[in-house]
């Protein structure tokens, strides 16, 4: 007889940001995922859930204008290598990532 496996605990990384978009407010989408009930949700389901909150990151008005087709990149790069680093951790415990975000791409570590 074969036993299923436990299911592996969720670690929900929030990354609210809207650097890269073209309106301002974007970077709530963590925020209300969380308040519409996203954990409660995965704990009716039989899944452990931690929450790792969100990643740090400066808003628009603390951050200067960069080449204006790329203004906030150096912020968007550190903030891809930050999320790969805590996905990383996450993952080497054995654990599921799920990264909420407010725009359609997050960033990614090149």
């Amino acid at each position: 007889m074969t036993h299923p496996r436990p299911a592996k605990p969720i670690h929900i990384i929030g990354v609210p940001m809207d650097l890269g978009a073209g309106r301002r407010g974007v970077d709530m989408g963590p925020s209300a995922i969380r308040i519409a009930g996203l954990a409660p949700a995965l704990q009716e389901l039989g899944r452990a859930v931690i929450d790792e909150g969100d990643l740090d990151i400066r808003i628009m008005e603390q951050l200067k204008v960069g080449n204006p087709r790329a203004r906030y990149l150096g912020e968007i790069v550190a903030a891809g290598k930050l999320l790969a680093d805590k996905v990383q951790r996450v993952l080497r415990r054995g654990h599921f990532p799920l990264v909420l975000g407010g725009i359609i791409r997050l960033p990614r570590a090149p």
